[in-house]
């Protein structure tokens, strides 16, 4: 170990601040879906009837809606980057 450098400094020189990999808004989206989702799942098993009205037509619609808001989630660009010039 070279003298003058601690632990914590050589510590500190490891760490990379690297940038998020998604925004605010997006992590509020993918939260929005997981709701969405689970909602729709949690709503065919408390009915629990092959036919009923919410089981068939209001839960299927919750479900593939919570998938849609994950893609719109996964895709959507941050503002940030946008203004920067970043287009990766």
């Amino acid at each position: 170990m070279p003298k003058g450098t601690s632990r914590r400094a050589r510590a500190q020189k490891k760490i990379v601040k690297e940038p998020m990999l998604f925004d605010r808004m997006n992590y509020t989206y993918l939260l929005a879906a997981l709701v969405l989702i689970l909602g729709g799942f949690l709503g065919m098993y408390i009915e629990n009837e092959f036919l009923g009205w919410f089981s068939l037509y209001i839960a299927p619609i919750m479900i593939i809606g919570g998938y849609i808001v994950v893609a719109i989630a996964i895709l959507r660009k941050s503002d940030k980057n946008v203004q920067s010039g970043e287009l990766s």
